[in-house]
This record gives C-alpha cells, sequence and structure tokens, in this order.
C-alpha cells in the first residue's frame, strides 16, 4: 500500500472517445472507501459528455488502491453457511444469468474482470456454460481459480491473446468504469464475441435516483478506482460505432449493497454522527432490507438503481 502520496506516480489523458482535452471538473475529492493517500478529480468532456478520472494514477500506483477487502470481492456462495446470506448472495448474480439466457441459452462465457467469481459460481451451476474468468488481481485470481476449477487469466484483455469468434457472451460487470482504454477493450470484445454473441455491460448508472440523492457521497464516482463513466446515450453511440447492435439498457437487480455503500461514505462524511449510525444499521438488518425492497424494486423497473445494466449484440453478416 501506498503510504505516502508523494509516492504516487500520475499520468494526464485526453478523453477516451472522442480525444478531447476540453473538460470541465465535476468532482474532486480522497478515497473514501478505503481513505487510502490521494486528491482525486473527476472531469466531463466538453464534446462527448463522457467522465473521466483526469489526472489519474498509473497501474503501479492505482494496483495499490485494489486491498483484498475491497467491496467487489464478495465471498462466494458455496463460503457461506447462513441460508438466507447464500440467498441474498445468489440474487444479483442470478438475475444477471437469468437476463443473459433470456438471449443466448448457454455456452462459451468470459468474464472480464471477474473478481472473486460469484457470476461465473452461477453460470457453472446452470451447467449450460463453459465459463473464462479474468481478472488482474493475483489474489482474487487464485481465489477463483481454486475454488471454481476453472482457467483464470491474470492478464488486461489486451494481453490475454483470446481467440476471436470464439465467445457467446462478454460480461464485464462493474468493470468497464475501471479500464484505462474502455473503448479499445470494447473494440477487442466485438472481435472475440462470434457472430450473434452478446456483450453484456453493468457501470454506474448517471441517471440513478441516488447519484441525485448523495451527490458528492454517491458510490458511482469511487474515486481513485472509477477511471470512467458513461451516459447512456453516449455509451450506445460508441457501442454502435464499434459494430454493436443496441439491444436493451436498464436496471435488473435491485441495489441494496451498493445503495448501502452510498450510506456508508454519506455517514463517514458525517462523522458517524448517531442518527447516521443508526440509519446504517437499520439499512443493512433484515428489517432495513424488507423496507427498502419496495422503492428498489421501483427503482429497477423505472431504470433508476445504481448499476445500470446494458446487452448489446454483434449482428450476424447481412
Amino acid at each position: 500500500m501506498p503510504m505516502d502520496e508523494n509516492q504516487l506516480t500520475w499520468e494526464s489523458c485526453a478523453c477516451a472517445w472522442c480525444g478531447s482535452n476540453d473538460s470541465q471538473t465535476v468532482l474532486s475529492g480522497p478515497d473514501r472507501t478505503h481513505a487510502l493517500p490521494g486528491m482525486f478529480t473527476l472531469v466531463q468532456c466538453l464534446g462527448c459528455g463522457t467522465i473521466r478520472q483526469n489526472p489519474r494514477l498509473t497501474w503501479e500506483s492505482l494496483k495499490n488502491y485494489y486491498p483484498e477487502d475491497y467491496n467487489s470481492y464478495y465471498p462466494l456462495v458455496r463460503e457461506l453457511r447462513n441460508p438466507i446470506r447464500r440467498i441474498e448472495h445468489r440474487y444479483g448474480p442470478w438475475k444477471r444469468l437469468r437476463a443473459i439466457e433470456r438471449r443466448q441459452p448457454g455456452g462459451r462465457l468470459l468474464e472480464v474482470g471477474c473478481g472473486t467469481g460469484l457470476l461465473l459460481e452461477e453460470a457453472l451451476r446452470s451447467g449450460k456454460w463453459q465459463v473464462t474468468g479474468l481478472e488482474t488481481n493475483p489474489w482474487a485470481a487464485n481465489k477463483v481459480r481454486q475454488a471454481l476449477h476453472i482457467p483464470v487469466i491474470e492478464a488486461p484483455l489486451t494481453e490475454a491473446n483470446l481467440p476471436e469468434n470464439h465467445f457467446d457472451a462478454i460480461v464485464y460487470w462493474n468493470v468497464l468504469e475501471h479500464l484505462y482504454e474502455p473503448i479499445d477493450d470494447l473494440r477487442l470484445t466485438y472481435r472475440l464475441l462470434k457472430n450473434g454473441g452478446w456483450l453484456v455491460i453493468g457501470l454506474p448508472n448517471l441517471e440513478s435516483w441516488d447519484r441525485r440523492l448523495f451527490d458528492r457521497d454517491w458510490i458511482g464516482w469511487e474515486l481513485p478506482r472509477h477511471l470512467h463513466l458513461f451516459p447512456r446515450k453516449t455509451l450506445q453511440a460508441i457501442l454502435e460505432s464499434i459494430g454493436f447492435r443496441w439491444d436493451w439498457a436498464g436496471c435488473i437487480s435491485s441495489s441494496h449493497a451498493t445503495l448501502g455503500l452510498s450510506i456508508q461514505i454519506w455517514s463517514q462524511a458525517r462523522k458517524a454522527n448517531r442518527f447516521s449510525t443508526i440509519l446504517l444499521g437499520v439499512y443493512r438488518s433484515y428489517l432495513g432490507k424488507l423496507i427498502a425492497l419496495p422503492g428498489l424494486w421501483i427503482a429497477d423497473k423505472l431504470g433508476k438503481s445504481t448499476i445500470l445494466a446494458v446487452f448489446a449484440q454483434k449482428p450476424h453478416p447481412g
């Protein structure tokens, strides 16, 4: 872990999509999740609306901001003894896989940035998929490899040497926003998919209710780990320019955990006063989850939850 801000190395970057350097500041702040050193800035491109971190840490510095207790590194379902927690853990991956299987009933599935493998675990459980993971964090990759006995490649997509026209589905769930060159990765993804194959993306929803509610405390900003954020219309334009057919965008699984992270950040900003501490405790209790469920369901149906899901297809020729 970097212990001294002076040890951090930085780089400047133009907009990954349109190449413009013209931008305006969206917000600046510290690492709100793990309180590691540094102040970071998000800017919005005046050309296309894409939000990016600029300047940003080089990978040599940024990789230290993914500790083993990072909030995307969840235990696998098989590691949990409490049956209620097992159901909770399965719900999101099950919903995502169900949405994929409505479009593609099975085949070869690649998850880019598979974390600790929750979606891959669910895909194996379905029995319809031959799965491969890609994860640059050695600890997480080794955990998935040992627990699920599947191939997990420890490399960025552009260095993984994967075969073209090979996969039926490629999934980026809470990953695209972490990539240094997301447009290059999406172009390569197009080549790796079979004709008729599916790209599935989950990313912070800039139109979500909780972004408006929490403002600077929204978990979707996630400095310094989130390097790019895409408005829905901009992402659609990017995918269609690459050759994808835009199929659908919306919310498919309630974001109880991610909303809880926003509440946690909001609470910490108020130095955990009694009200915010009680609110966070109630929200995370089983009673709180039941109370929140109708609102989360409505947010999903209206496309206003924390995570936006996008489905796009590589069309068949002709």
